[in-house]
């Protein structure tokens, strides 16, 4: 499944002044809570190389997902992603089913997780606002992804403006790549 967001890294108050637009337009809302584990080799081969592999627990379910990023262009990340619906957590993943992404036979062992508070908001048919607080090895940020479906990059656009946010917020790092460096830096 193929997957484009902008992402924006926000503090408090442009994290509340977005959220409250979206209150005050009635946008329809949902919220959950879910857990990233995220797994690696120790050397961080997935990482250097853009991809992903992760378990996501909810309340319903656990995921194994593989996401590869194919392309960060002016802020809008395009990505390639998987999931497989699993029985248990692991501590190490040997294989994945039918992988297209990763060739090699290496094992990866669990890193760490990352908890996400998360609240969608539907804006139009194609665009998605994410509102995100995560909590990862010590650190607290705030995320907010525009998340569209069938190329709606100019609505988007307008979106960004109305929600007060900037290019100059854009991150150039997912919630993995924010983790792992992190994990690197400790």
């Amino acid at each position: 499944m193929k997957e484009q967001e902008y992402k924006f890294i926000t503090d408090e108050e442009t994290f509340s002044i977005a959220e409250r637009l979206l209150i005050s337009r009635k946008c329809e809302m949902s919220e959950r809570i879910h857990i990233n584990y995220y797994y690696d080799t120790d050397l961080g081969s997935l990482f250097h190389n853009n991809i992903t592999l992760r378990i996501r627990q909810t309340e319903e379910s656990l995921l194994l997902q593989l996401k590869r990023r194919i392309a960060l262009d002016n802020g809008l990340f395009t990505s390639e992603e998987e999931a497989f619906k699993i029985d248990s957590l692991k501590s190490e993943i040997i294989s994945l089913p039918n992988n297209e992404f990763i060739k090699d036979d290496d094992s990866y062992k669990l890193q760490g997780s990352l908890t996400t508070w998360r609240r969608i908001y539907t804006i139009t048919d194609g665009i998605k606002a994410v509102f995100d607080s995560n909590y990862y090895l010590g650190i607290f940020d705030r995320e907010i992804e525009l998340e569209l479906s069938g190329g709606k990059s100019d609505e988007a656009e307008r979106i960004i403006c109305m929600l007060r946010l900037n290019k100059a917020m854009s991150s150039k790092l997912g919630k993995y790549e924010r983790f792992f460096t992190r994990k690197e830096n400790i």
